[in-house]
């Protein structure tokens, strides 16, 4: 089999969510990569130094071209100058828009669909179209949770046998957390800066959790996305600018020593499709406050503390249950080893076996 994968999301300089599920695949991708099962890597750029080395059977082909790259410039390449390919994978809901060979993409989460307010216009338009042909385009589909899936056959009409749930991995970080056991203690949240994370109402819990508990502080770790001025309005609205840290993107290391030391890492998203921050937490025996919402019950099971994502007074109780009582030794304990089911190399040999079948298409 040779594949040819869009590599785009994982050839950023600043990666999170889908740039770590490509950049993690890819890694595998070029460990395994063989004279049975070779891979051509496309990128609009050269790659960047950190991305997997390439290998008589893992290469990269650069295809200039900013704008309608996948609409236009990929396809074209595919047609004349690829033509050895047997399968593509498109792991980040677009593909091609024409190819001349049989096509896998992975969803990620359909939150477009329930929250399209929450969406740039540009980008909403991207997502109900683009994904739709993608899919529909598709020889199969993979989704990263089972709630993904039920949404994707619902959305798209898809048929079950077409849609395969393997789920994102996990590689613990090359590194010595640190428990610091800080004087001022916080919560924390990881994330891109974006409306469906829902951090209008964690601030409004906080605000109750720091009038009755002062010394605690709220860290809110992730870059800024977009539609995303009115969190900080809301921090100075609330009188809370002295006690809400906003941190910025932060490098591995420093993001892992930040959960590590928190009093619990909260997600209080609107919808998720799988929740990889809640991992990061597990890994770290932090406790997790999260939303039941989307994907998060499924992957979290029992070793979560949940709360509705749409009442700040039942979010801001279940923070005090955790900073009063913290009697869940045994639940983190059950999390911890929970994470040892989510690994990159499971991930990638399962997708591998779906590239492969659908290559014989």
């Amino acid at each position: 089999m040779h594949c040819g994968i869009d590599g785009n999301e994982a050839n950023v300089e600043h990666k999170v969510g889908v740039s770590w599920y490509v950049y993690k695949l890819l890694q595998q991708f070029a460990k395994t990569a063989s004279k049975d099962d070779s891979y051509t890597i496309f990128l609009r750029e050269k790659p960047r130094k950190d991305m997997p080395n390439e290998s008589e059977y893992f290469h990269y082909a650069v295809i200039p071209g900013r704008t309608a790259w996948s609409q236009l410039f990929l396809p074209l390449a595919l047609y004349i100058q690829h033509r050895d390919i047997d399968v593509f994978f498109s792991p980040a809901h677009y593909a091609p828009r024409f190819c001349p060979v049989p096509i896998v993409v992975t969803l990620h989460d359909l939150s477009y669909f329930y929250y399209p307010n929450d969406f740039l216009k540009s980008d909403l338009l991207k997502l109900e179209h683009w994904t739709r042909y993608s899919v529909k385009r598709a020889a199969h589909v993979i989704v990263v949770s089972e709630t993904t899936k039920k949404d994707a056959i619902t959305q798209y009409d898809l048929c079950d046998k077409n849609i395969t749930v393997i789920p994102n991995g996990f590689e613990p970080p090359n590194l010595k957390l640190i428990i610091s056991h800080a004087t001022t203690p916080y919560f924390v949240y990881v994330g891109t800066l974006q409306p469906r994370k829902n951090l209008e109402t964690l601030l409004y819990a906080f605000a109750d959790i720091h009038a009755r508990y002062p010394k605690y502080t709220l860290r809110i770790v992730g870059k800024k996305g977009w539609m995303f001025d009115h969190v900080f309005c809301i921090v100075e609205s609330l009188k809370l600018t002295d006690c809400v840290l906003f941190t910025g993107y932060v490098e591995e290391k420093e993001k892992y020593s930040i959960i590590a030391n928190a009093t619990a890492l909260m997600l209080p998203g609107l919808y998720e499709g799988f929740g990889l921050p809640m991992l990061e937490a597990f890994y770290a025996r932090v406790p997790v406050i999260a939303a039941y919402a989307g994907a998060l019950p499924e992957i979290g099971e029992d070793m979560v503390v949940y709360a509705n994502p749409i009442d700040h007074i039942d979010l801001s109780e279940k923070m005090i249950d955790v900073i009063e009582h913290g009697n869940i030794e045994a639940r983190i304990a059950s999390a911890y080893n929970l994470v040892k089911k989510y690994t990159w190399e499971r991930t990638a040999k399962e997708i591998h076996t779906v590239l492969k079948n659908a290559s014989k298409h």
